[in-house]
């Protein structure tokens, strides 16, 4: 079995985009009883359509690194990445400092008050919502333009993961990270390594609000 070619073909991608918006329509008529349920509950349905597809479109819609026996390796790989993001995101961060600016001012995530909300809100943003997103931004969209070159492929991802986030503004944070998402993803050829990266950088990230 081939492990390590990025590819989604053009049909079992348009199954997927509508699939993908059907599911966000029918989250958006929901009654909101609770905003954070809502949304971990669509972005794990889905994840699992995602993985649907690529079982269905054997061949034709491939993601690297949903084989089982790479999830350990995956995850070793993208705390590795993480590390090294994150040194160099501390020190980016030291010599604002030094030049008078406070980076913490460039971060407004507001975190629950509750308790209960909190932990459900690392739980969907921290793990369910990196896991869902780099399912289909790297492995669906990037898979899809990997096909056009790797730059293509880099810039089409990170431009729509980019947008996507964009409701409050264009995030320097999003951006950096499409791009640390997109390469991390063509260097190792394993979807769990974005994941992780994704996973640990929302987690740094969300933890800046509680102190």
């Amino acid at each position: 079995m081939d492990t390590t070619t990025i590819r989604y073909d053009g049909f079992p991608l348009a199954i997927t985009l509508i699939g993908i918006l059907a599911l966000e329509l029918f989250a958006m008529g929901i009654p909101i009883a609770n905003l954070l349920i809502i949304t971990g509950s669509v972005r794990v349905l889905q994840a699992f359509f995602i993985l649907y597809m690529i079982s269905h479109f054997a061949g034709k819609a491939h993601i690297p690194g949903l084989n089982r026996s790479t999830w350990i390796k995956g995850i070793a790989r993208g705390l590795g990445w993480s590390a090294v993001f994150g040194l160099f995101a501390l020190s980016a961060g030291a010599l604002m400092f030094v030049a008078g600016i406070n980076p913490f001012d460039m971060i407004t995530i507001r975190l629950p008050a509750d308790n209960v909300q909190l932990v459900l809100f690392f739980l969907v943003a921290g793990f369910i919502g990196p896991f869902a997103e780099e399912l289909f931004f790297r492995g669906v969209v990037y898979g899809f333009l990997r096909k056009y070159g790797i730059f293509a492929a880099i810039t089409g991802s990170t431009v729509l993961f980019v947008l996507a986030h964009s409701v409050g503004g264009i995030a320097l944070t999003h951006l950096i990270g499409g791009l640390v998402f997109a390469a991390a993803y063509e260097h190792e050829k394993n979807i769990i390594v974005p994941i992780t990266i994704h996973v640990m950088g929302n987690l740094a990230l969300f933890s800046t609000g509680i102190f």
